[in-house]
């Protein structure tokens, strides 16, 4: 009878600790599939095409800092961090590096997410075209 009773138990503790995964899993993959958009007053470089200006949609894929974007035009690419840093959940925004009349995108933050992810300085680098010009950091709200 005690063994009956500790393998219902057990059985019960298996088939909650599942239910909880599943359910966090869940929860994840929600917050995963976060989409939001920004109007971006230029064209700008990511890590693969130049994507045009005007509204932009952004896409977390997951949680280790990979994005889709998705120009007006339907361009699309994929854009990848390298590093992390804190960032107010909500303040949610766009970074661009600009060197003259070349921008490049630098940092992603997401709404109620407290971490911005940026590109390395080597990558925002190798995109930029030097020309002369004035360097600057431009911030565009997500939506």
């Amino acid at each position: 009878m005690i063994k009956e009773i500790y393998m219902c138990r057990q059985s019960k503790s298996i088939i909650l600790a599942a239910v909880l995964s599943a359910f966090a899993g869940a929860v994840v993959a929600s917050a995963q599939n976060s989409r939001e958009v920004a109007t971006v007053p230029f064209a700008f470089h990511t890590q693969g095409p130049v994507l045009a200006s005007g509204q932009v949609s952004v896409k977390e894929v997951n949680d280790r800092g990979i994005y889709t974007l998705t120009d007006s035009e339907g361009t699309s690419t994929f854009w990848t961090a390298s590093r992390k840093e804190v960032a107010d959940p909500g303040k949610p925004h766009l970074t661009f590096a600009c060197y003259g009349h070349d921008c490049v995108l630098a940092e992603i933050s997401m709404p109620g997410s407290s971490t911005a992810f940026k590109a390395s300085e080597a990558s925002i680098d190798k995109q930029l075209q030097r020309k002369i010009g004035v360097a600057a950091m431009v911030r565009i709200p997500l939506r």
